[in-house]
């Protein structure tokens, strides 16, 4: 194998699959932003599995160099690394909240590629580098192996668990308490950014900024069954079907004829957020497509838009809705 494709498969190819999944939001964001721009914007969702990809290609290139430095600790701090890194950008959805678990897998991955590189630049390791039999590597890629799929059936679990608020059985007041303590939400662009990506049945759980109330939740869920027969309004403000918010989402850019963006505006300007939410998170594009979709196909007038933002309101906090 030729040196460039060594250097390609060993350094390269780790460190840009780390920034492709998202080492930072801005990485992720910057990704999106490109594909979408030369056209490529149906990859995002597959964009992970082509991050994943490069460092699997790493991967292999650590196994080729395993066999001149026989070191195994840079492909172990790889796979590591890669587990924390799936684990904290993508089971538990967050950018900056799960920074622990996947700032320090992206750590690993840097650190694994420095370590393989220094490995061969070094003649002499200050430490020596312990004989590791074949069979003693095979013992600890299993070992790791084992952990990886440990770790990723615990968290399968634990994203199966943050979705049983959507078929919960039981009192509003059951509800309310899981929502208000396992909330997946967040106002980060980056949050936004990888709805389109999420899993089928994912939900958007809990509140953005303020702490859930449970009186203005129990006013806004019984506000909104008066539109039980528009399927388009989400009934519960903090538990949205992720598919549903990409789709609104979608709608956000819908033009509008003169006298619907006058009803538009209305809302704009009185609803209580005085938008369709407090900043522009994912909650105003996909509030804001609804707005407009609800004008356009339902006929709604600027103050039934309004109600609805009002009602739908999943900031948090303690104001209350008496309509």
């Amino acid at each position: 194998m030729s040196q460039t494709l060594k250097k390609l498969l060993t350094f390269l190819a780790p460190i840009l699959g780390a920034g492709a999944i998202g080492v930072c939001p801005l990485c992720w964001i910057g990704s999106a932003s490109l594909l979408t721009y030369v056209g490529l914007g149906t990859l995002i969702p597959w964009w992970r599995w082509v991050g994943f990809g490069l460092i699997t290609f790493g991967g292999v290139g650590f196994l080729l160099d395993y066999r001149a430095h026989k070191n195994p600790s840079p492909l172990i701090l790889l796979v590591l690394g890669g587990v924390l890194l799936y684990v904290g950008r993508y089971v538990f959805l967050s950018t900056w909240g799960a920074w622990p678990i996947w700032g320090l897998g992206a750590a690993l991955i840097v650190a694994a590629v420095i370590y393989n590189t220094w490995l061969f630049r070094k003649q002499k390791p200050a430490l020596p580098v312990p004989n590791v039999s074949k069979e003693t590597l095979a013992s600890i890629l299993i070992v790791v192996a084992a952990t990886g799929g440990a770790v990723f059936l615990l968290a399968d679990q634990k994203e199966a668990s943050e979705n049983k608020a959507a078929t919960i059985a039981g009192s509003a007041n059951e509800k309310f308490a899981y929502l208000s303590e396992n909330g997946n939400s967040s106002c980060s662009a980056a949050f936004a950014s990888s709805i389109s990506s999420m899993p089928d049945g994912s939900r958007l759980q809990g509140s953005c900024c303020s702490l859930m109330n449970p009186h203005r939740y129990s006013e806004q869920v019984e506000g909104l069954e008066q539109y039980t027969s528009i399927p388009e309004i989400p009934p519960n403000p903090y538990d949205i079907e992720a598919g549903l918010a990409e789709r609104l989402m979608d709608y956000y850019d819908a033009e509008l004829t003169p006298a619907q963006q006058t009803a538009y505006d209305y809302a704009m300007a009185n609803s209580h957020e005085e938008g369709p939410c407090c900043c522009k998170c994912w909650r105003w594009y996909t509030y804001g497509g609804l707005g407009k979709l609800l004008i356009q196909k339902y006929g709604f007038t600027g103050e039934q838009v309004t109600e609805v933002w009002n009602l739908s309101d999943g900031c948090g906090g303690d104001e209350h809705f008496h309509t």
